[in-house]
């Protein structure tokens, strides 16, 4: 069983590996920009199995709130090293305006 540490630090790896590699969070349709989360990432409410992750998608936050007024897919993984080859889980789930 993975500690909370080592849980957490595996989670702030998810913005590293969210930077170094763009393209992962595309789902369905091109982006315009190469990062949608320019807001950031937090987590918060850690417990022994999960966390829990915030954020908001707008790539453009002064322009009309940043994104569509529709619910988005977004890609979601979390992974033991930087380089995002370990990832331990992952998912999709739906991101509403």
């Amino acid at each position: 069983m993975t500690d909370r540490r080592t849980f957490l630090q595996g989670l702030s790896l998810l913005g590293l590996g969210a930077a170094a590699f763009p393209g992962v969070w595309r789902v369905g349709r091109p982006r315009s920009v190469d990062d949608p989360f320019t807001l950031g990432v937090a987590s918060g409410d850690p417990w022994p199995d999960g966390v829990v992750l915030w954020t908001r998608l707008a790539p453009d936050p002064l322009h009309g709130g940043g994104m569509p007024a529709e619910r988005v897919p977004v890609r979601w993984e979390v992974a033991r090293d930087e380089g995002m080859q370990q990832v331990v889980k992952g998912g999709t789930v739906m991101a509403s305006p």
